[in-house]
């Protein structure tokens, strides 16, 4: 018989309960993950990007107020647990190519609840030279990195908001950003 345990004065939500028993059978039967090391700070771009596995509810958390500070994201329902998880269960390998590696990553969340160390929810507002167009887009993004300054982003959420024909200074923009592209592959 296993003995009582006393009821803790901080309860926890079911799904938090369970992505930490989740974390915990990971770190028995994955040595390679540390999940003693102390969090650092997390670097913001427009999503929070954490050095250790953060639980996906609070990365979804962290985002909402983000995107809702946002001139296009203030208009755009908060991203949901539910969505983030739908999204990656379908996951359609033959239209969203990637490695095994990444493919096993992105299952995992689904398991644990967890978000890998360094995954960062973002997103964009803006796409450009697709056509001749500029879009206004709503996307909310899921990277995963693969490695140092490398990564693999799946697209969860798709909104296309609205489009126009490419003024003078914004081709000149995507003109000046290919050619800084180009400068950087060449060194």
């Amino acid at each position: 018989m296993l003995p009582a345990v006393k009821q803790s004065t901080y309860p926890l939500s079911r799904s938090s309960a369970l992505a930490i028993i989740a974390l915990a059978l990971a770190a028995i039967t994955a040595p390679g993950l540390n999940v003693s090391r102390a969090p650092a700070a997390p670097a913001e771009k427009n999503g929070p990007t954490e050095e250790r596995p953060v639980l996906l509810a609070d990365a979804v958390a962290q985002f909402n107020p983000q995107a809702a500070q946002d001139a296009i994201g203030k208009d755009q329902p908060p991203l949901t647990e539910d969505e983030v998880i739908a999204s990656i269960r379908g996951i359609s390998r033959e239209n969203t190519p990637m490695t095994d590696d990444v493919y096993n990553a992105f299952q995992k969340i689904l398991v644990t609840g967890m978000l890998p160390a360094r995954a960062k929810l973002e997103f964009t507002t803006g796409w450009s030279g697709h056509n001749g167009f500029y879009f206004t887009v709503w996307w909310a993004d899921l990277t995963i990195m693969t490695g140092e300054g490398t990564g693999y982003t799946y697209r969860l959420r798709d909104r296309k908001i609205s489009s126009h024909p490419l003024t003078e200074a914004e081709r000149e923009e995507i003109r000046q950003g290919e050619a800084r592209a180009a400068t950087l592959e060449a060194e």
